[in-house]
């Protein structure tokens, strides 16, 4: 079992990690207008994905807790000072859902998203969803970590 649990915590490791850089590249070469608050926002959160991957292969334990709250903040779309802000690091497929009013009639949408690492901030409401990639990426670690008793590597 240690070493399926390995090979499951250098999945998660690579995943964070190349996400994060992957997020850190692409993003900053879209040209957008982007206060610089959220700027150092979005810079923040690839950063801290990359160091959530790089923990995890050095302390499993502290590793495991950081890497679920770093899959938790990708999880959902979520407000911040009156705006909405989207962030996913790594490949995300997202669950759409969204009630709609229109001339025509109301319905519901139901629908997908996919890519690999995103950042958005948006005054309006995103449709509601849900990263179906990062969700089962947090019940993998949570399993992880209530499973097995972690001790930090010896260097």
């Amino acid at each position: 079992m240690t070493q399926k649990k390995n090979l499951i915590l250098l999945i998660i490791s690579i995943h964070q990690i190349v996400g994060g850089i992957w997020g850190l590249i692409y993003q900053n070469f879209q040209t957008r207008s982007l206060n610089s608050y959220f700027h150092f926002l979005e810079i923040g959160l690839f950063s801290f994905s990359i160091l959530s991957g790089l923990i995890i292969l050095i302390y499993e334990n502290k590793g495991l807790l950081i890497s679920a709250f770093n899959q938790y903040l990708q999880i959902l779309a979520w407000p911040l000072f009156g705006i909405n802000i989207r962030f996913y690091s790594g490949p995300f497929l997202i669950y759409t859902y969204e009630n709609f009013k229109g001339t025509s009639g109301s319905g519901n949408k139901i629908g997908f998203q996919y890519g690999i690492s995103y950042f958005q901030i948006t005054n309006t409401e995103f449709p509601s969803g849900i990263n179906i990639v990062s969700f089962l990426f947090l019940i993998i670690i949570l399993f992880l970590y209530s499973k097995f008793k972690f001790r930090p590597k010896k260097a």
